[in-house]
């Protein structure tokens, strides 16, 4: 049987052109899928602390002043209603942080970091979350988030969270709402408004739980 030498050489060759055509559309693809969804890691990490760290990694956070720092994490205790610095009161702390990621074919795009800064059950060997004394979405990079952080407690030890906005290059940002959540309590909403809006980078939309 005599081959077709010709009719190869062009069958080869057109094969070729569709193997090329599908590595360009992928190598030639933009790094940031504004489409795409996102999720976090698997697990979040939970830094046992004391109410004086607590307060200067949030001023640290946030470029606070330590009053200020202390007001928005213990408004009830700095109005004088009680103090969890009382040796009576079996009171710990915790600062439970998840990172966020944009999950890309080759490499992972960083996107935020959350933190939820909360007041824990000393006596309990697990550590039970009593309450979450404040929340706070960092985007990564200088990147400015505009949208929404909905957080509750789930449970005496889960977390569960909803970030729903988009990120922006860079940008002045503005945050409303958020508040103290104990278990039982509803949802509660974070605001965070651009005062001004520049180059869209990614929108983001993650639901996620976070166990001690």
């Amino acid at each position: 049987m005599k081959l077709d030498l010709k009719k190869i050489s062009w069958g080869v060759l057109i094969l070729g052109l569709v193997f090329f055509g599908l590595w360009a559309k992928q190598a030639w693809s933009p790094n940031v899928d504004t489409k795409k969804v996102v999720t976090s890691d698997k697990q979040g990490q939970v830094i046992n602390t004391s109410r004086s760290e607590m307060i200067a990694t949030l001023v640290r956070q946030e470029r606070l002043s330590a009053e200020q720092a202390e007001k928005k994490l213990f408004p009830r205790m700095t109005n004088g209603v009680v103090s969890l610095s009382d040796p009576a009161i079996n009171t710990g702390y915790a600062i439970i942080t998840a990172t966020t990621y944009a999950q890309k074919a080759v490499k992972d795009l960083k996107i935020g970091t959350i933190y939820f800064y909360c007041t824990t059950n000393r006596s309990d060997p697990l550590k039970t979350i009593k309450s979450i004394q404040y929340a706070s979405f960092q985007p990564a990079n200088t990147k400015a988030y505009e949208g929404t952080v909905q957080y509750l407690l789930a449970g005496g030890d889960t977390v569960h969270y909803t970030l729903n906005g988009r990120l922006y290059d860079r940008g002045l940002v503005s945050r409303s709402g958020g508040k103290v959540v104990a278990k039982g309590d509803d949802p509660v909403f974070i605001n965070y408004s651009l005062i001004e809006k520049t180059f869209h980078y990614q929108d983001v939309l993650e639901h996620y739980d976070i166990a001690l």
